[in-house]
């Protein structure tokens, strides 16, 4: 086992620790909680060597730059068998080359994306999407709004029969003062609840994506079915080849 293995190994296996712990302080199953990496300027071997230490079948692997998972698909890493999500913000004008590789789309915020999306896939395929919700308020963030969030579920269901709606996806408020926080990822899995009571066609919000490094507990206490986890893994980020892209659905 060389460096690499042993310190991105040792790393996953911490990150399993902090999620079973999370689970047992609030009563959940640690199998119902999947652990994304979030692979943002990672090298494929980096990417490979957590994927080894993945616990979920298939690994969940988020990807937030086009070009880089491009050049993993040329290089071979999207061969594997990995359940692959886009989770950065989606420019229209990038769509046809994220659904090359993408599984599922976990950033859509709006009727018109939604639209581009379901227009652009191949006859035939129906692609998993989540809506991303701006729980913060923030400004420089993505998403919809929480009042946006059930009508553009809604549109979806009706306009984009391509499309299935699996999960709602936020990043919690970056803050010290913990009630803020949890506000977040509690609006989001009050939206799942609605959302639920619709029984909306090609509606199954199972997924609730919420949780990353510094707060996945919290995230986990209120629901979160997903973490997407990047930089307790692979340790901080490398930007000196960073596509020029939106930075503000960074998921770690």
């Amino acid at each position: 086992m060389n460096v690499l293995e042993q310190r991105i190994g040792d790393a996953v296996k911490m990150v399993y620790r902090r999620m079973e712990a999370a689970c047992a302080s609030c009563g959940r199953d640690p199998s119902s909680v999947t652990l994304c990496f979030a692979t943002k300027t990672r090298t494929m071997e980096e990417v490979m060597t957590a994927a080894k230490y993945s616990r979920d079948t298939p690994c969940v692997i988020g990807e937030n730059i086009v070009q880089t998972a491009l050049e993993r698909v040329k290089d071979g890493v999207h061969q594997h068998a990995f359940d692959k999500h886009f989770i950065g913000h989606l420019q229209t004008n990038k769509i046809n080359q994220v659904l090359t590789f993408a599984d599922c789309i976990q950033t859509v915020d709006s009727a018109r994306l939604a639209e581009k999306i379901s227009q652009r896939l191949e006859p035939g395929r129906l692609l998993r999407v989540y809506v991303q919700v701006n729980t913060s308020r923030e400004e420089q963030k993505s998403g919809c709004t929480r009042d946006e969030c059930v009508p553009l579920v809604q549109y979806i269901s009706e306009a984009c029969k391509n499309l299935r709606v699996e999960g709602l996806m936020t990043i919690g408020v970056q803050s010290e003062v913990e009630d803020d926080v949890v506000a977040c990822f509690r609006m989001l899995a009050e939206l799942k609840t609605e959302i639920a009571a619709l029984s909306l066609d090609n509606v199954n919000v199972k997924e609730l994506s919420m949780g990353m490094s510094g707060d996945m507990e919290l995230a986990i206490r209120e629901g979160s079915t997903m973490v997407r986890v990047g930089t307790q893994i692979f340790g901080e980020r490398n930007y000196a080849k960073k596509e020029p892209e939106d930075p503000t659905t960074s998921s770690s």
